[in-house]
């Protein structure tokens, strides 16, 4: 079990990565759905911002885990990553209403046929990554809020 002592020695980046290891071999085990909502939660939120971080915006939406976009999302609320959720909305927002954010084929194939319109989207990752911290402090302090269900003492 770790400790928060052991964790206030260690950069917000480090400690996220740590805990992630930690869920995803409990997920593997049990599946995703079987976990805590905390744990559901900070999976989902660690998963899109490892696929952005990456590859960008672009790629969570074109691989499988962007088929969970809408409860990264709502997870991204809950942890208080409100800033990373407000750069994804605004990615999205390019996209027409025939193109589902959820099926990676489609958003594949607009956005990657459109050069004009990935010049545009650039921004938002740029955006995206100079955010970083804040993401890795919101993560920290929702595992204190739940420290019990994420086994820290």
């Amino acid at each position: 079990m770790l400790t928060f002592r052991e964790l206030e020695k260690l950069p917000l980046r480090k400690v996220v990565s740590i805990l992630a290891r930690s869920v995803f071999e409990q997920q593997i085990k049990v599946g995703r759905e079987s976990l805590p909502k905390e744990l559901q939660h900070f999976s989902l939120a660690v998963e899109l911002n490892g696929e952005i971080m990456n590859g960008g915006i672009s790629q969570y939406f074109t691989n499988s885990a962007g088929e969970d976009y809408k409860q990264a999302l709502e997870a991204l609320s809950i942890i208080g990553a409100e800033v990373q959720k407000r750069i994804v909305l605004k990615w999205l927002s390019y996209l027409p209403a025939n193109v589902r954010p959820g099926r990676r084929n489609e958003v594949g194939l607009y956005v990657f046929s459109k050069p004009e319109l990935m010049k545009k989207l650039d921004c938002f990752d740029k955006e995206y990554f100079d955010s970083a911290d804040s993401f890795y402090g919101a993560m920290v302090e929702y595992v204190k809020k739940h420290a019990k269900v994420f086994e820290i003492s």
